[in-house]
């Protein structure tokens, strides 16, 4: 038996340790979770809208005799759950819940391939015409055949539906189904916080917002129908579904691409939360168009995609065969355009796809994967996303953008040249500066489930979910700071900008502190030691970035001169420049 408990206000080790009594037994809720654990994150209307009520965070609850060593529960959660930072993937790969007619069962022909570049991936799905379309599985995207979508029944409703709309032979009801198209996408004024004003931007931005004025209308119950063009200006896009082009160029869909085939120039590429510059221009030759002749733009404007979840069971493993969870965005292709090579395939995904297996106790070895793997279990339908919606983005452009294609949505926006001028030279100007980025993601880790010695499976979780939400708590205050800040004048941003850097990131080193310190409290100075802290100055004149820095720390360095010469006396305190003692 399986109950979902709504945590009542904030989560506690304490809370977590804690058992209820429910239908006369002990119950625990440590074990297992993922998403709706996080449902309490405020949304973006909660800054304007009070009375918005945060969503309860949910974890599942297990019977306490059901997580005793060797139980039927705890040999299940070994195989697919291996590893301690498994807990979160249990809600998609066992305690899911979707419909009856959103998920079929049967084996299925698996086929896993490398992240490679899209040129070289040997999977490509074909045209019309046979030659190779410039789409490949990459990390979040699949393929699957349609003959096997069309098996879940509520994928076949929904495609026998879209085409009996698209005959005008429709019912009322497959009408009702398909999905409304919700019109044009407004650009958020986040998008535009990372960017100077530029007075050829804000005389295009006053154009646009005059024609959004003249069809603005109440939309229904949101009462920030007028605030958000507003703050935002009246920049129009269209939301795609992001899944992997095999080369470098942006393949739109025919009802994705009309505002671009009307304006052309450069499109604006954008993925929210713009915490960075995530709005970015794509040149106008490197995108690709029904209306330029693009055969893998027609087959976004008519082929489906699913959001799905499958978990199984790696028929070729043995006698006590291992389980396997995947999950991400499908692609559906008509048999006829399936690649004849992998004819014998199901299901085409990327290595990364695929997030536990009952051996990966002490790491996600993908690269001993096979190629092929036969597989029974459970396929999970969780989104239908019909023809149109479907957008190729080069693998670079993702990256970008810090996208994923396992159901992310981009947005396009067409007909603004000065904005995206705007963004070029800026954008220029900074990757010159900044050189190469490093990435801040930090390492995924891997730790047993499986105590090595008695061989029991450890089902509690407590650190993993405190942990979960310690992050939370962090990211959310980043968010707050750095949305709060963007958000003041140009000028009053460099000025806060310098003052955190400026003996902070631009300052004295800590060591050279340190090392100060302890040598001026010394009765005898070491020569030695002050060789080296001089040494360690002058350097620190070097690193410095901003002017006040390097003038502090030439007067540092200046200072420990004067020191070596004479180690017994003890100078007066420099007269500091008053630029740098206002700093």
């Amino acid at each position: 038996p399986l109950v979902e408990v709504q945590l009542p206000g904030e989560l506690s080790t304490f809370m977590l340790a804690r058992t209820f009594n429910y239908n006369g037994e002990p119950w625990r809720f440590d074990l297992f979770g993922g998403s709706r654990a996080a449902r309490s994150k405020s949304g973006s209307h909660s800054v304007a809208l009070a009375q918005k009520k945060e969503s309860a965070s949910l974890l599942p609850a297990f019977r306490y005799v059901d997580t005793a060593p060797g139980s039927s529960l705890m040999q299940l959660a070994a195989k697919l759950a291996p590893q301690r930072e498994d807990w979160s993937r249990m809600q998609r790969s066992l305690l899911e819940m979707v419909p009856s007619d959103h998920v079929v069962e049967g084996t299925l022909r698996l086929g896993v391939f490398d992240d490679v570049e899209g040129p070289a991936h040997p999977f490509k799905p074909l045209a019309v015409d046979g030659t190779a379309l410039a789409l490949c599985p990459n990390d979040g995207c699949g393929f699957l055949k349609l003959e096997v979508a069309l098996a879940i029944p509520a994928f076949r409703k929904h495609y026998e539906a879209w085409h009996a709309v698209q005959a005008n032979q429709a019912t009322e009801e497959q009408r009702e189904l398909v999905a409304k198209d919700k019109g044009p996408s407004l650009m958020p004024a986040q998008a535009l916080q990372h960017y100077p004003r530029d007075a050829a931007a804000l005389e295009e931005a006053h154009a646009a917002m005059q024609d959004r004025l003249r069809t603005l209308e109440p939309t229904g119950d949101d009462p920030l129908w007028v605030y958000r063009p507003l703050i935002g200006g009246g920049y129009q896009g269209q939301r795609v579904r992001a899944v992997p082009s095999a080369d470098d160029q942006v393949h739109l869909p025919q009802q994705r691409s009309q505002a671009f085939d009307v304006a052309g120039g450069p499109l604006l590429l954008g993925k929210p939360p713009y915490d960075k510059e995530n709005l970015l221009p794509v040149p106008e030759q490197r995108i690709a168009t029904v209306a330029t002749g693009d055969a893998t733009a027609a087959f976004l404007s008519q082929c489906f995609g699913i959001q799905y979840s499958y978990t199984g069971f790696d028929d070729r493993s043995g006698a006590d065969p291992q389980m396997l969870h995947s999950k991400g965005m499908l692609v559906v292709v008509p048999e006829q355009q399936w690649p004849a090579a992998f004819s014998d395939t199901d299901l085409a995904c990327s290595k990364e796809d695929l997030k536990t297996l009952s051996c990966w106790t002490n790491g996600r070895d993908r690269g001993a994967l096979p190629r092929d793997i036969l597989s029974t279990g459970s396929l999970r339908l969780k989104d239908i996303v019909e023809p149109g919606r479907l957008g190729a983005l080069p693998i670079d452009e993702l990256r970008k953008r810090n996208m994923d294609t396992d159901g992310d949505d981009a947005f396009v926006y067409a007909g603004y040249p000065k904005l995206a001028a705007l963004i070029s030279r800026v954008m220029f100007d900074r990757q010159a500066r900044r050189g190469r980025q490093q990435s801040f993601k930090p390492p995924k880790t891997a730790t047993p489930a499986i105590e090595p010695v008695t061989g029991h499976y450890q089902p509690g979780r407590l650190a993993e979910i405190m942990s979960l939400k310690r992050g939370q708590r962090i990211t959310s205050a980043a968010a707050t700071l750095a949305s709060r800040f963007m958000g003041q004048p140009d000028d009053l941003r460099e000025a806060m900008a310098r003052d955190m850097m400026f003996g902070t990131y631009d300052g004295i080193e800590r060591g050279l502190r340190n090392g100060l310190r302890e040598l001026l409290e010394e009765q005898v100075r070491d020569p030695q030691v002050l060789a080296t802290l001089r040494v360690q100055a002058r350097e620190a004149i070097e690193r410095a970035h901003l002017p006040e820095a390097r003038e502090a720390a030439a007067l540092l360095h200046a200072q420990l001169l004067a020191l070596a010469a004479d180690p017994a006396a003890d100078s007066a305190a420099p007269a500091l420049p008053e630029a740098l003692a206002e700093a």
